[in-house]
């Protein structure tokens, strides 16, 4: 045990002496290479760069979560980021492929270095089959190689991400970890959303946003720390199913009222595929449940989705009708991109 240990020790400490000796290296040759200006970038997005592998190797979970916020809040970033300097805002906006790179360049160190095995999932070959189908179109399509490679990691980053997490230590209690801080970043976003709603002027002017407040129907489309309400449904959307998902599991009152206030969120978007991935999402989850179980939560959540209609029939009808003007009856069929796809 003890040799296993000192032999794990000595990796980190090899990977983190090669990760400062690169950083190093790195900033050297930049200030060498390019101007005072971009030096200064250039030692600045290293010294990111180290801090990021020193909390990826020693606070890895602590690390993912404050990475998921920043996601959260990227694209508003970038929009406040931009109005000093355009260039501020594309550093900003790349900062999550370039911080999944290197956390896949770390990952592969530390699996070589340590001799750890690599984990099999069971998307490998249709994420294969995929990325060459992918690959093919741009072939036949004439595309640029470089516009290709650009285009197909801005696909996979997603998966490479969930790759990178599944190598990382897990237990029940981490699980719980991961719940309440996002449940609690959820709720804000929500409350944040409610303030949007309620005078979204204001808020959109404190905040950075884009001030323009589209209106479906006279409401006003929630979308709080985001930059489009379909961002925020789908988040709300997202943390909905799982609220439902736990209720459907452990069967505790609490999971179902996180559900339904989400789904408030989800609403407020007022975007039809949130609404609709709700309910898909729902039936199918209804279904895989034991029998005695999808009867219990089939009529629980099937009363919720009834008085849900019931009471926003008039808004849910308007987003029906509209739905179908712009897409089924409209004269001007071949002008919608959706249509044309």
């Amino acid at each position: 045990m003890n040799s296993a240990q000192n032999k794990s020790r000595f990796a980190s400490r090899l990977l983190t002496g090669l990760i400062l000796a690169a950083t190093v290296a790195g900033v050297l040759t930049l200030g060498y290479m390019t101007s005072d200006a971009h030096s200064l970038v250039a030692v600045i997005g290293l010294i990111f760069l180290l801090i990021t592998a020193y909390c990826y190797l020693h606070f890895p979970h602590r690390f993912i979560m404050a990475f998921g916020v920043f996601i959260l809040c990227q694209k508003l970033l970038k929009l406040n980021a931009a109005r000093i300097n355009p260039f501020y805002g594309t550093m900003v906006g790349y900062v999550d492929e370039i911080v999944i790179i290197w956390l896949l360049v770390l990952f592969l160190a530390r699996q070589s270095l340590s001799r750890s095995p690599f984990a099999r999932t069971g998307i490998g070959i249709p994420l294969l089959g995929f990325s060459l189908a992918g690959i093919l179109s741009s072939l036949i399509g004439h595309v640029p190689p470089g516009i290709t490679g650009i285009q197909l990691f801005l696909y996979l980053k997603g998966f490479i991400f969930f790759y990178i997490i599944l190598h990382l230590p897990n237990n029940p209690r981490i699980l719980r970890t991961y719940i309440r801080f996002f449940t609690a970043v959820g709720i804000i976003i929500l409350g944040l959303g409610i303030v949007d709603l309620v005078n979204p002027y204001w808020f959109r002017a404190v905040t950075g946003n884009e001030i323009n407040v589209g209106l479906r129907f006279g409401i006003p489309s929630t979308k709080s720390i985001f930059t489009h309400p379909g961002d925020f449904g789908w988040f709300m959307a997202i943390l909905t199913l799982y609220g439902f998902a736990y209720y459907m599991v452990f069967n505790r009152n609490i999971y179902l009222i996180f559900g339904l206030i989400f789904s408030l969120g989800s609403f407020l978007s007022m975007r039809r595929r949130n609404l609709a991935g709700i309910f898909t999402g729902l039936v199918i989850g209804v279904w895989k449940q034991p029998k005695v179980e999808k009867v219990r939560a089939g009529v629980i959540l099937g009363a919720i989705v009834a008085l849900f209609i019931v009471l926003s029939w008039s808004t849910i009808e308007m987003l029906y009708t509209d739905l179908m003007e712009g897409y089924v009856t409209s004269r001007h069929l071949r002008e919608e991109a959706r249509n044309v796809l």
